[in-house]
């Protein structure tokens, strides 16, 4: 009898314990899974946003270079203009000399102090710049570098 009843106890006891075990082993794995999706989540979110601030930063720099590659022929635009504004200013026309060569040599030495540039001209209303179109009509001058 003492035997039997020992025996019922350890089996239940044991019972008990298989449970308890399994119990907990199945509730681990369900806040493993749960831990695993929240992880997932913020991690594709950091991952998303890090991509991001990568790509802003990249197109900054990139839009930087352009933008200071589109300075160099708008400077090279400024100083031209100043200085055939100057040239057609009453009085200066002789000192800084408005002909055509004179023209064409500026242009041709800002294009070659600037390398970048792919070209450089001007353009001017007619009878503007020395009062001899009609001397160049159906002329074709082009500078050579």
């Amino acid at each position: 009898m003492i035997w039997n009843i020992r025996f019922k106890i350890a089996l239940a006891a044991g019972g008990c314990l298989i449970l308890a075990t399994s119990t907990l082993v199945m509730y681990s794995l369900y806040k493993a899974k749960s831990a695993q999706a929240i992880v997932n989540t913020q991690v594709s979110a950091l991952v998303e946003a890090s991509a991001v601030r990568n790509l802003l930063d990249l197109a900054t720099a990139r839009a930087g270079n352009i933008q200071s590659t589109l300075q160099v022929g708008l400077d090279a635009a400024n100083v031209m203009a100043m200085s055939f504004q100057v040239a057609q200013q009453e009085g200066s026309r002789r000192a800084m000399g408005s002909d055509r060569a004179r023209i064409n040599s500026l242009l041709s030495a800002i294009l070659n102090g600037n390398p970048e540039l792919n070209s450089t001209y001007s353009i001017w209303e007619p009878q503007a710049l020395d009062n001899q179109d009609m001397f160049f009509r159906d002329s074709c001058i082009r500078a050579v570098n």
